[in-house]
C-alpha cells in the first residue's frame, strides 16, 4: 500500500512548482523580452502601426501587441509590490513582494 502525501505536503509541492514557473516567467519578462523590446525599437514599430493592422511580420495586431506589453509591465510591477503576509500579535504587518517570496528572502517586520 502506498502512502499518500498529506494535504499540506501536496499543497506545498504544488506551490513550489507554481513558484518555479513564476520565477521563469519573471526571468523571461525582465530579461530577454525587455532587451528585445528596447534594443529593437519595438515601441516605435507598434506605435507606427495602424489600428487593427498587423505589427511587422508578427501575428499581433497593434492592439494585441500593446496589450501584451501592458501585461508584461503589470506582471513585473506587481512582482515588486509588497503584499500582506501576516500580522504579528502587536499589530506589525509582515509584507513581502512576490520577488522576495520567490527568492526566499526573509520577511522583515
Amino acid at each position: 500500500m502506498l502512502n499518500q502525501p498529506s494535504a499540506i505536503r501536496e499543497w506545498e509541492s504544488l506551490m513550489r512548482q507554481i513558484g518555479q514557473l513564476a520565477e521563469q516567467a519573471l526571468d523571461l519578462a525582465e530579461g530577454r523580452t525587455e532587451r528585445i523590446f528596447v534594443n529593437n525599437g519595438l515601441e516605435a514599430l507598434i506605435a507606427a502601426t495602424g489600428h487593427g493592422q498587423i505589427v511587422g511580420d508578427s501575428a499581433y495586431t497593434r492592439e494585441a501587441a500593446l496589450a501584451a506589453r501592458a501585461f508584461i509591465t503589470w506582471f513585473v510591477t506587481g512582482a515588486q509590490a509588497p503584499i500582506l503576509i501576516d500580522t504579528l500579535p502587536d499589530g506589525t504587518e509582515i509584507r513581502l513582494s512576490p520577488l522576495q517570496i520567490l527568492s526566499g528572502r526573509p520577511a522583515s517586520a
